[in-house]
């Protein structure tokens, strides 16, 4: 079973958002309740995240708009973490 903790914003307008996908060093639900989701409030961008803790990645999935991927580099690694974007491509 994998643990996934969510968080996200309801916004009153869809919109189309962008996925960016991160392998991090967050390890807890601690870290993400009591860092990530007040670091995370602050950037009106992220309409919503969620963890995956047990994959060895500890993958930071994030929803939002017109999102700058170094700045959620810069965002963890300022309190610590390791946090680098993973690359993909969606095949249609």
């Amino acid at each position: 079973m994998t643990l996934q903790i969510n968080h996200s914003r309801n916004t009153q307008t869809p919109t189309s958002m962008d996925i960016f996908i991160f392998f991090t060093t967050v390890s807890s639900t601690d870290q993400v309740n009591n860092i990530i989701k007040p670091l995370f409030a602050k950037i009106r961008e992220i309409a919503g995240f969620s963890f995956d803790l047990e994959d060895s990645d500890k993958v930071l999935r994030i929803e939002a708009d017109d999102l700058q991927p170094a700045l959620v580099e810069r965002t963890l690694r300022a309190q610590g973490f390791d946090c680098r974007e993973m690359k993909y491509e969606l095949n249609n």
